[in-house]
Formats: structure tokens, C-alpha cells, sequence
């Protein structure tokens, strides 16, 4: 059920713009951010670490953005948001991040760190 929730919320981000996905495109939301109080969070599909996301991933960290690894397929979460498979999604908006956060906390998923192995 929770994890209905957090597809709703991803899908209700992506029709309002608070959403871009792709490893590239969630990069270039990275370099944009900083310096900005809300960065955003970064979702990662679990089958989505390869070389490039562990990357991303530190990256992320690195610029203070949240960063959390969600049990769904990179399949599950590309059609949430209405596309085709997709490892790594950032969530623009903090009132839709924080309650993505929640559902999460419900569910006992973590954001990652740094010195936390993938």
C-alpha cells in the first residue's frame, strides 16, 4: 500500500514539473542547486547501481541532497512517473520530497550516506 503511495506522489510530481529523471538529467539538477536551501531528493531504483550511478550517487551526497534507495524495479519506477525504465529520479518540490520521506520512514528505508556501502 505504501509503496502505492509513493508511486502516486512520483506520478503527481512528474505531471507538475517537480520531477527529472535519468542519471544525466539528474545531474545537471544537481549542478543547478547548488547553493540553494531545498536540493531536492534522489530516488534509486534497486537495480539501478552500475558504475555511472555510484557516481551520481556520491555526487549527490557530496552536494547535501538526500539520497535514498527504494525498493522498486527500475521497470516499477518508470512507469510511475510514465516512461520507460528508470534508475534514478530527483523530486524538485520539498513538500512532495518530505512526504515521499515519510512513506519511506514507514517502511523502514533509509537515506543513504556516505560511508554506507551500496
Amino acid at each position: 500500500m505504501t509503496l502505492t503511495r509513493i508511486k502516486g506522489l512520483l506520478g503527481i510530481a512528474q505531471r507538475a514539473g517537480f520531477l527529472c529523471s535519468g542519471s544525466s538529467q539528474v545531474l545537471d539538477q544537481v549542478a543547478k542547486s547548488r547553493g540553494k536551501k531545498d536540493k531536492g531528493l534522489v530516488l534509486v531504483a534497486e537495480d539501478a547501481v552500475t558504475g555511472t550511478g555510484i557516481d551520481l550517487i556520491n555526487t549527490c551526497l557530496k552536494a547535501g541532497i538526500t539520497v535514498v534507495k527504494v525498493p522498486v524495479s527500475m521497470t516499477d519506477l518508470g512507469h510511475a512517473i510514465g516512461k520507460n525504465r528508470r534508475g534514478y529520479v530527483m523530486i524538485k518540490d520539498s513538500s512532495i520530497a518530505r512526504r515521499i520521506l515519510e512513506l519511506l520512514e514507514e517502511m523502514e528505508v533509509q537515506p543513504l550516506d556516505q560511508n554506507q556501502g551500496l
